[in-house]
């Protein structure tokens, strides 16, 4: 019997429970599965951790071994981004820097007005069936023609990757030479994989529930 690639990861999908919730349009609800490792989260073990940090430093070094930066999105991904990058420097000697692109959500606004009239910061808004997001990131970060690897934790249509890509490209100049993610929870990402010709690599693929390698 051939053994599950990531049982932790695959118990975790096949586990979480839905919720339903108002679209933001106005038009319906949105049926929303919890996942532990990202999203709205939840409760999360140490081997579901361990077993998602080695797997997306696996991954890097195998199809994003050339990066300069790491960028994650929102606290999810920004938190994967760190680990992910512990381990590349612990496993495979691959000693890089992150930043990332951070939601404002429940920031004060006098905060926000302050980030924004700084000009050091830029803004980004993102918006999906169950929400509207604006995320922020420090400009200073991001040297011209930089290499950029982006992690995130789930990839639905691709909206905020495609934001994201955006900003990195067009506005700061860097070069994005990839994404990884965790969970791709439709073929969604696809488009944005061809709009900017950039590879998007994930763990695993949810379909209805359904788990595929």
């Amino acid at each position: 019997m051939s053994r599950t690639r990531f049982p932790y990861l695959t118990r975790a999908i096949k586990e979480a429970p839905v919720i339903e919730i108002p679209r933001v349009d106005g038009k319906g609800t949105y049926k929303f599965r919890v996942y532990s490792f990202g999203e709205a989260g939840a409760m999360i073990s140490h081997e579901l951790i361990r077993e998602i940090s080695r797997g997306l430093a696996k991954s890097v070094s195998k199809y994003f071994p050339g990066f300069d930066l790491a960028v994650g999105i929102d606290i999810e991904g920004i938190n994967w981004a760190h680990m992910a990058t512990y381990d590349l420097y612990e496993l495979y000697g691959l000693n890089k820097s992150y930043t990332g692109f951070w939601s404002t959500r429940g920031y004060n606004p006098d905060f926000i007005r302050a980030l924004k009239k700084s000009g050091k910061y830029g803004f980004v808004e993102v918006s999906s069936p169950f929400e509207k997001e604006t995320l922020s990131y420090n400009r200073d970060a991001f040297k011209p023609n930089e290499k950029v690897l982006v992690f995130d934790d789930i990839v639905s249509e691709g909206r905020t990757l495609d934001a994201v890509f955006n900003v990195l490209i067009n506005e700061l100049c860097c070069r994005v030479v990839g994404a990884q993610v965790i969970l791709a929870k439709s073929d969604g990402y696809k488009r944005v994989e061809d709009r900017w010709g950039v590879q998007i690599r994930f763990l695993k693929k949810s379909r209805n529930n359904s788990v595929v390698p």
